[in-house]
């Protein structure tokens, strides 16, 4: 499980590049944002590995395995929630589009990430 969370850390720190590059914004402002993203996924991923190990062993830990790959994408939300820029998302500055890409990223790595888990998981 600690690979499937180092994997979605990873992947989100490259589909918000991709995001990035992509974009019609600013390259200068936009620029410093998987920086950004790859501080703020560092820590979630800890609290990540911190929740499974500590519940592991439990009879939802034992059960539901496939639902701990959501916590980081969870912990990201509630970190934009407490510092009220979830709200943000919705405006057309560029603050709402690096919140955007910062969710995104990590929501289609979550995404990636899942999938690749249910396969394994069908196979084995």
């Amino acid at each position: 499980m600690y690979l499937f969370f180092l994997t979605i850390t990873i992947l989100a720190f490259i589909f918000n590049i991709i995001f990035i590059t992509q974009s019609s914004q600013s390259k200068s402002e936009t620029g410093v944002a998987p920086i950004v993203q790859l501080v703020f996924i560092v820590p979630i991923f800890v609290l990540s590995s911190i929740i499974f190990f500590f519940t592991q062993k439990t009879h939802f830990g034992i059960n539901s395995r496939g639902l701990f790959l959501f916590i980081p994408l969870i912990l990201e939300v509630l970190y934009f929630a407490y510092t009220k820029d979830l709200l943000s998302v919705f405006r057309k500055d560029i603050g709402g589009f690096l919140i955007r890409s910062y969710l995104y990223s990590i929501g289609l790595a979550t995404i990636v990430v899942v999938i690749v888990h249910w396969i394994f998981d069908k196979i084995s």
